[in-house]
């Protein structure tokens, strides 16, 4: 009831419940899952496009930096409260916490996990405004899984709270700049 929850807990900032093997097979499961659609990707030969996708994106300014350390310290910064937090914060905290309320919880993942990949393939237009369709696709699958997969979680599993959505989304978007950083 959003008239006696406070803020935080309206938007997901609540202890999580889930165990430590629960979190770590969420990690493993969509790290698993990543390499599958990466290998699939490379067998397929469409690799190449994707690293000029994610080369047009800041984390390779934020590569650039010298020393390597500061770069590591604005990469991680970048990842965990640009990308990582505010995304989470406004898609699986405001957004499908509203949606739960209006809808009921599998409408509610299914709409905000639609949404979160529309924005994501809208930003692939953006920067690639002759990407093949196959290019769409790819990021739309694998983005709504991800997305699909922390709104399960977050809701079945762990209390409604955001903390693992946050650090897988972190955690992702900090290996996609460590893949510019290191040779």
């Amino acid at each position: 009831n959003r008239a006696t929850t406070p803020l935080w807990g309206w938007v997901g900032l609540v202890t999580p419940a889930d165990t430590l093997g629960g979190r770590l097979a969420l990690l493993a499961g969509l790290a698993l899952f990543s390499l599958g659609m990466s290998g699939l990707e490379r067998l397929l030969g469409l690799n190449a496009l994707l690293e000029e996708l994610i080369a047009t994106g800041p984390v390779v300014e934020l590569a650039r930096i010298d020393p390597v350390p500061a770069a590591l310290i604005a990469g991680l910064a970048y990842a965990v409260l640009r990308t990582g937090g505010a995304e989470e914060l406004l898609f699986r905290g405001l957004i499908y916490k509203r949606l739960i309320a209006w809808f009921g919880e599998g409408p509610a993942n299914i709409t905000q996990s639609l949404l979160f990949t529309l924005i994501h393939n809208g930003l692939v237009q953006a920067a690639l405004p002759d990407a093949p369709l196959w290019l769409h696709a790819d990021i739309f699958v694998r983005v709504f899984v991800y997305s699909w997969v922390l709104g399960w979680y977050m809701e079945r599993r762990d209390n409604g709270s955001l903390l693992m959505p946050w650090i897988c989304h972190s955690t992702l978007n900090f290996l996609t700049f460590l893949s510019f950083l290191l040779p």
